[in-house]
């Protein structure tokens, strides 16, 4: 029987979150490419079809009496959490109303006929995390989870656990049954396209298909109880499985698909803008992942414009749409400021420990190819003063050897002491290396140890680096310019993407439990110049 008390200790469900969006947004591109669609009118409809999902996936989850208080008190409380049913539905007129908009024709449903795989990733983080598991029940593979879960307290809300049980009654796992659901969707679109189906037909109808399931699934979830027959969700998924049958109905009896409008100017500004101003209406809803997750969009629509704009010089018409669209999306992205520096407000200490390896090949600048392999280890001692401002001493060491191809090996061996000042909007490293060390092949006693990062690590910065690469740093990648971003995540996760004298590196910090971190390290540029590492951190909390 499964028991997931490892995964209340990161935030699997905002992680997946974001993961089914971006899976969302690439295969929305990929579909859209297929059809010559402008890149920058796929990401506008996006941004329709995300922002009408989010809102829809929070007012499906309010309750009857919410509702009811609106209309006497004119306040709403959104604060229900959501429901993917609910983003589902308003992703689809967020999509009918941004077609209109932007004058794209009825061939964009078909784009969407691989959501089931959004969902079944969606649902992955409510597995993890405990929310929209099911009734309690005896089954081989019923799941449990720890006391303090959603599942736990829901349970003993409704007087089924005990006040001195240890974690929650064998449940089913509901998110389980819909991925497996909708892996038996995709199969089956799959194959009805390899036969000539439609895809904006098959859209509908494996909506249509999940609305039926979930009409059935309600009957062993917990989250809408009645009193009644049927919940008010069901009553709603009754009237909702005949309006997606006769739309796919009438798209099959269609003549094909709508021709694309020419647009103008002042469409495609209000095609952005319209939602935009949605959100900002509605922002108390948002969370700090959907505010960051809308924003990389409108950047990447910014960036598509600036492309499309140099390809064409005569669409100087819209040049305006690019610097507007970064401001937009950096807005967008404030909006999800969160302290990444601590996880609360008091002060805190720690020890870090740390060890660390890698290997790899470089071409050195005026003579032959080089290999390389090292290891090191390092302990740090760390300050933060009410999660504003925070200083890091430390020192590592390491060993390894470096050998020019038909020449012996020469010894690595270093020491590097540093500190390390980290705030909200500014980190800087400064340090050195000493020892018997080497750089592109030559012999050195000393090397400068740099890090400089501006903007915030949970939203969105920029960095440089040169001879700080993690524990065991020499001789590998030396020279490092990047950005990087957590996705929002509080936990101090992040992920890091740029250019080193080794070619493209990535290079993430990602959190697997509150006191272990580990950093892998991949650069690649070419057959002679590539690197293969990792990191493990452990932190051991002096102050709380």
């Amino acid at each position: 029987m499964p028991y997931f008390e490892f995964a209340q200790d990161f935030e699997w469900f905002r992680l997946f979150y974001l993961i089914a969006i971006a899976t969302g947004l690439v295969l929305v591109i990929r579909a859209a490419r297929r059809d010559a669609l402008p890149l920058p009118t796929t990401l506008t409809l996006f941004l329709w079809v995300a922002s009408f999902g989010v809102i829809g996936s929070k007012l499906l989850e309010v309750p009857l009496s919410a509702w009811a208080d609106y209309f006497q008190t004119g306040s709403l409380d959104l604060g229900y959490g959501r429901t993917a049913l609910g983003g589902m539905l308003g992703g689809m007129i967020g999509l009918a109303i941004g077609r209109r908009v932007l004058g794209v024709g009825t061939n964009v449903w078909g784009w969407f006929v691989a959501w089931p795989a959004v969902l079944a990733l969606f649902r992955v983080g409510c597995l993890l995390v405990g929310c929209c598991i099911g009734t309690p029940s005896d089954l081989p593979w019923a799941v449990t989870y720890p006391v303090g879960s959603a599942v736990a307290d829901g349970q003993h809300a409704h007087g089924l656990l005990a006040a001195g049980a240890t974690c929650s009654l064998p449940a089913h796992p509901v998110p389980v049954y819909e991925i497996l659901f909708a892996g038996l969707l995709l199969f089956a679109a799959w194959r009805l396209v390899k036969q000539g189906w439609r895809k904006e037909v098959l859209f509908f109808l494996s909506m249509g298909a999940y609305l039926g399931f979930r009409f059935l699934e309600e009957f062993i979830r917990t989250e809408h109880p009645s009193e009644g027959l049927l919940n008010p969700v069901q009553w709603g998924l009754l009237a909702a499985i005949p309006v997606v049958v006769a739309l796919a109905w009438r798209l099959q009896h269609s003549k094909g698909n709508e021709t694309l409008s020419s647009g103008s100017h002042i469409r495609e500004w209000v095609a952005l803008l319209a939602p935009l101003a949605l959100v900002i209406l509605l922002r108390n809803i948002w969370t700090n992942a959907e505010f960051f997750a809308l924003g990389l969009v409108v950047l990447a629509f910014g960036m598509a414009k600036w492309q499309t704009i140099a390809k064409q010089v005569q669409a100087k018409r819209h040049w305006a749409m690019v610097p507007g669209s970064l401001v937009l999306a950096i807005a967008l992205m404030s909006q999800a400021a969160i302290d990444q520096t601590v996880s609360d407000s008091s002060e805190t200490k720690w020890v870090d420990v740390g060890v660390g390896g890698n290997y790899g090949k470089y071409q050195e600048t005026c003579s032959g190819v080089h290999t390389f392999g090292n290891a090191g280890a390092g302990i740090s001692s760390g300050h933060n003063w009410n999660g504003k401002h925070q200083v890091e001493f430390g020192v590592r060491a390491y060993y390894g050897n470096d050998t020019e191809v038909g020449s012996p090996d020469q010894i690595v061996l270093g020491g590097n002491p540093y500190v390390e000042y980290q705030n909200r909007w500014v980190g800087a490293n400064l340090g050195a290396h000493l020892g018997n060390i080497l750089t592109d092949g030559k012999a050195r006693n000393f090397l400068p140890d740099l890090q400089l990062r501006l903007g915030p690590s949970d939203i969105f910065f920029v960095e440089g680096r040169t001879f700080n690469g993690g524990y065991a740093p020499i001789p590998g990648a030396f020279l490092r310019v990047g950005i990087g971003s957590g996705f929002g995540l509080k936990n101090g996760t992040v992920f890091r993407l740029g250019m080193s004298n080794m070619g493209i590196y990535f290079n993430p910090s990602i959190v697997v439990t509150k006191e272990l971190m580990i950093e892998p390290m991949i650069s690649i540029g070419d057959a002679r110049a590539y690197q293969f590492g990792a990191g493990v951190r452990w932190r051991i909390d002096l102050k709380k």
